[in-house]
C-alpha cells in the first residue's frame, strides 16, 4: 500500500473498515442507552473482558503470530483508550485469534467497533467479530478502526465491506530498533550518540 520516509517501510499504512452500502443491506437506528456509563458484559458482548495489563502475554502471542507491526497494536496505546464513562476496551478471542473491540459512549448513544483487526487474521473470524458488534448496535454500522496493510488483502475476501486507506502510522517493531545495525540507520545512530552527550540525561538500553 505504500511506505514513507523517516525510518518507516512497506506495510505501515493503516486502513479501516465499514459495511459498503451499495453492496450490503444497511439498517438505521444505533441504539440509545439512557445514562448508560460502562458496557454490560452480556447478550452480544457476553465472554468478553475489559482489556488491561493482565492480557499482555495472551495479546503479545497473538501479535507475534500476526506479524503485526502497526502502531495500532501496541497494547499502552490500547489502554489508554479505556476512558471512564467514555470509552472501553475489550479483548475477545476466536479461533486463536485475538480480537479487540472498542465501546464507544457519545452523549446518550455507545456504538461498538472493533478497534484493530483480529490478529491473527482470519476472514471468517473478521467476519464474526462484525457481526456481533452489528448485533450489539442493532445495525450494521460497525467498522475496524483500524487494519495494517499486510491484512489488506485477507479482509478483502469478505463481501460487502468497503476498505478505505487512511493513513501511515508509526511502525511497532522493537526488534528492528534494538541495535540500530547498518546503514539504514546511521543517521538515526548518529542522533542517538548526540542525544548521549546532553548533560543530566541518561540513556538505557531499549528494552521493548
Amino acid at each position: 500500500m505504500g511506505s514513507a520516509g523517516g525510518g518507516r517501510r512497506r506495510g505501515e499504512l493503516v486502513a479501516s473498515i465499514e459495511f459498503d452500502p451499495h453492496r450490503g443491506k444497511r439498517q438505521s437506528g444505533v441504539p440509545k442507552r439512557d445514562g448508560q456509563m460502562s458496557p454490560e458484559l452480556s447478550g452480544a458482548l457476553a465472554g468478553l473482558e475489559v482489556l488491561d495489563l493482565s492480557h499482555l502475554p495472551r495479546f503479545k502471542r497473538a501479535v507475534d503470530a500476526g506479524r503485526q507491526v502497526g502502531f495500532g497494536y501496541y497494547l499502552p496505546h490500547l489502554l489508554s483508550q479505556n476512558r471512564r464513562g467514555r470509552s472501553v476496551l475489550l479483548l475477545g478471542e476466536d479461533e486463536g485469534s485475538i480480537c479487540i473491540y472498542r465501546w464507544r459512549r457519545q452523549g446518550t448513544r455507545v456504538q461498538l467497533d472493533l478497534a484493530t483487526a483480529p490478529t491473527p487474521l482470519v476472514p471468517q473470524v473478521l467476519s464474526r467479530c462484525l457481526e456481533r458488534a452489528n448485533d450489539y448496535n442493532k445495525d450494521r454500522s460497525a467498522r475496524v478502526l483500524r487494519i495494517d496493510a499486510q491484512d489488506v488483502a485477507a479482509a478483502s475476501e469478505l463481501p460487502h465491506l468497503r476498505i478505505r486507506q487512511r493513513k501511515s502510522q508509526y511502525l511497532y517493531a522493537p526488534k528492528d530498533f534494538r541495535d540500530l545495525a547498518g546503514r539504514r540507520y546511521r543517521t538515526l545512530r548518529r542522533n542517538v550518540v548526540s542525544v548521549q552527550k546532553l548533560a543530566g540525561l541518561e540513556v538505557v538500553p531499549y528494552l521493548g
